[in-house]
């Protein structure tokens, strides 16, 4: 009897050494500020009327505004704030949209690109005929057809311009969280998600890390950055030359409950390779400095450096 007993501890023994344990989460709930900034507010232009600007962008000499404001989604404007135009008409036309939530630039540039949600479809513009009378834009018709199939409903949230006409796909669940279109087909890239979430419910998990995120692509496609909408979770991934995505490091700062988080959302996310002005965070993990600009609705307004603790 007592060699049986002897046994069945050696083989629990060993199948609790083999049992891998989870990495322990914590999150600090608030922002360490190891240095602080402050920056004159200089005002460009008090005459625009905006609605709500979603993403503001620095092309050459030129600023890009996305605002759905007078029939149409962007505004271009010199650097003193002057306006120039605006284009990207509010309707169902072809270069038309319904539904525009951000805008990205080519790595070289040169081609800004502009996904609708609800037209399911991608407009590219020529950034260089922006000062010209006509506007040079071609339309890409995304193929939902080849999406996976899943209980819940596939919402495509954002189209990211990639290296070779590809592009990356911000999806809703985790049969597609992050896919790629190549070749008018969309396939899976990336599909986990961190474990700080307590909860069995896969809906409550995707509404975290996919729901009004923000995202971003390092100009040289080899970084991209998740920021959550609630709380503050940071997802820095490396992307290769072959498209493949996969988590490099994750940053916890705020749980994404809204007790805890209290209002802290990120507003914009951005490399940043020169000095960012404005309410923000600047994020330093190894050389890729990271601005994240907060709206805190129970915060005082602040500017702030914080890293990841090893």
């Amino acid at each position: 009897m007592g060699k049986y007993i002897s046994i069945l501890i050696l083989i629990e023994t060993i199948l609790l050494g083999c049992h891998s344990t989870k990495e322990k989460i914590e999150f600090s709930n608030r922002v360490i500020c190891s240095d602080s900034m402050s920056r004159e507010l200089v005002v460009l232009n008090d005459t625009f009327l905006f609605s709500y600007p979603l993403q503001i962008e620095c092309i050459d000499s030129m600023l890009l505004v996305l605002d759905n404001v007078n029939n149409n989604f962007f505004h271009l404007f010199t650097l003193k704030g002057v306006p120039i135009k605006s284009f990207g008409e509010k309707g169902q036309g072809p270069a038309d949209f319904i539904n525009v939530e951000s805008f990205n630039l080519s790595e070289d540039r040169e081609t800004m690109y502009a996904y609708d949600t609800s037209l399911r479809k991608i407009v590219k513009y020529d950034v260089s005929s922006f000062l010209k009378d006509s506007l040079k834009s071609e339309v890409i018709q995304v193929n939902y057809d080849s999406l996976p199939q899943a209980e819940v409903p596939t919402i495509v949230y954002d189209m990211l311009s990639l290296k070779d006409s590809n592009f990356l796909v911000k999806a809703n669940h985790k049969g597609l969280r992050f896919g790629l279109l190549k070749d008018g087909k969309i396939t899976q890239l990336y599909n986990s998600f961190s474990d700080c979430v307590n909860t069995n419910d896969d809906e409550e998990v995707w509404s975290v890390f996919c729901s009004n995120t923000k995202t971003k692509l390092r100009p040289d496609r080899t970084k991209m950055l998740n920021a959550t909408y609630l709380g503050g979770v940071l997802e820095l991934f490396d992307l290769d030359d072959n498209c493949s995505l996969s988590l490099a490091k994750i940053l916890y700062i705020y749980e994404p409950k809204y007790g805890i988080a209290e209002g802290a959302i990120p507003k914009y996310v951005v490399f940043n390779e020169t000095t960012q002005i404005g309410r923000s965070f600047t994020c330093h993990w190894s050389d890729n400095p990271i601005t994240i600009g907060w709206s805190l609705i129970k915060h005082t307004s602040m500017a702030g450096f914080f890293s990841k603790k090893q």
